[in-house]
Order: C-alpha cells, then sequence, then structure tokens
C-alpha cells in the first residue's frame, strides 16, 4: 500500500528478503505499508515513510555585494539557503578557493550570517555550497570583497614639547603597510606640507624613515600622513 492505496500483491518464503521497486513516484512523503498474511490468515501491518526529493536547495548570497570595499579583517558574511523540503540544510563557506567553514546548518529560507576573520589585505573571493537530507547539493554564485587596511604610523622624533633653536628639523617616523607606501607627508599645524612629500622608492616600508623642512620659526602641532598604493589610497596618520 502506497498512502493507504493498494499497490501490489505477491507470495513471500518465511525468513528471506524481497524486493520491490515502486517507481514514478513524484517529489513528496509516502507511506509505505506492508501487510503479511500468513496461510492461518492472520496478518501484520509495517509502515515506514519515505520522501522523494530531486529538487536541489537554492543559495543566495545576501552580503556583502559584488566587490564591495572594507577596512577591516574582519567581515560578516550572509546568505539564504532555501530548499522544497528541509527545515534545515547543511552547508560549507568556500573563501578565496578553500573550504573556511565545513557542515554548519542553515534555516531554509532564513538569513544565515557567518563571520570570517585573519583576513590579508587585498581581494577575497567567497561562495555557499548547501546539500539537503536527499543529498541534492547546489553551490551559490561566486562573489568578491576587498580588504584595505590604512599604513600603521609610528611617531619617533622629536619628541612632544621638544624646544629647539634651530630652523631645520628632521622629522622620523615608521610606517608599515601590507601593500606598500605610495607616499608620506609631514603635518605641521594642520597642514601638509606637499614641497617634502617623499614617494615610492623614498620610502622604506616597515622602517624608520625621515622627512627634513627648513624655515621653521614658532610652536608647531606635527604628524605624518602616509597613503598606501591601492586603489582605494588608504591613507594612516
Amino acid at each position: 500500500y502506497v498512502n493507504s492505496t493498494f499497490l501490489i500483491s505477491g507470495n513471500a518464503t518465511n525468513a528471506t528478503t524481497v524486493n520491490q521497486t515502486i517507481s514514478s513516484l513524484d517529489e513528496g512523503a509516502y507511506n509505505i505499508t506492508i501487510q503479511a498474511t500468513d496461510e492461518a490468515y492472520n496478518s501484520a501491518n509495517y509502515t515506514i515513510t519515505i520522501y522523494v526529493d530531486t529538487t536541489y536547495p537554492a543559495i543566495s548570497l545576501n552580503y556583502p555585494e559584488d566587490t564591495e570595499n572594507f577596512t577591516a579583517t574582519t567581515v560578516d558574511l550572509n546568505f539564504t539557503a532555501t530548499d522544497n523540503m528541509d527545515e534545515y540544510l547543511t552547508c560549507n563557506l568556500t573563501l578565496d578557493g578553500a573550504i573556511n567553514r565545513t557542515n554548519f546548518q542553515a534555516q531554509n529560507t532564513t538569513e544565515t550570517k557567518t563571520t570570517v576573520s585573519g583576513l590579508a589585505e587585498g581581494s577575497h573571493q567567497w561562495s555557499v555550497t548547501c546539500w539537503d537530507n536527499a543529498s541534492n547539493t547546489n553551490t551559490s554564485e561566486t562573489r568578491s570583497f576587498n580588504v584595505y587596511i590604512a599604513p600603521i604610523v609610528n611617531l619617533t622624533a622629536p619628541p612632544h614639547n621638544n624646544v629647539s633653536n634651530n630652523p631645520t628639523q628632521t622629522f622620523y617616523f615608521n610606517v608599515s603597510d601590507d601593500t606598500g607606501i605610495e607616499n608620506c607627508s609631514v603635518i605641521l599645524n594642520g597642514e601638509i606640507n606637499t614641497s617634502t612629500t617623499k614617494t615610492g622608492s623614498e620610502i622604506t616600508n616597515h622602517a624608520t624613515n625621515n622627512i627634513t623642512i627648513s624655515g621653521l620659526e614658532g610652536n608647531y602641532t606635527w604628524s605624518v600622513v602616509c597613503y598606501d598604493n591601492t586603489s582605494m589610497k588608504m591613507r594612516g596618520d
């Protein structure tokens, strides 16, 4: 019997395994009942439920938008998995061609957030693969996002509140960036001193550098601004 509707009958030898194929079933749940009757007309029923599911889950990437830019090394990724039957699906997150998070649960038709951290500066690609209880598997589109981190600048000398009778001062600073330095400038009293800007090979990354300015007289606050060589031109000061 299939969903209480008679399907087929036949004879079976005691204590043996009998196979029966049911074909042309549409997707859905079916109650399969086996009824056995002996020669004395004693009968017993055994019912199981089976599910026929041939539909792949759908996966939509919600956030971030493709090619979105971030200035942090931790990014939240958000997607929705949709299935015709299962309440939960099992998923993998792929980041830059490798599985970053494996076999986690995503509730059907509900936004799922997963966080990736420790990202290197640059472009990253991500996608999500999910499968249902019938092992129907699907993979989302692949999106990219970019991580841009500002250079780190530390002032070395002269010290705060330094007093000098020399109108020519050399300003020392350390600068570090994963993608390299485009240029560095000294800021005096809120104004960038562009005439002494150092660019490209004049700046040593991950090291102490200096910029000399002449013709000084008076009180000054100073800092250093450096830009990296990414398309975003991240500023660190």
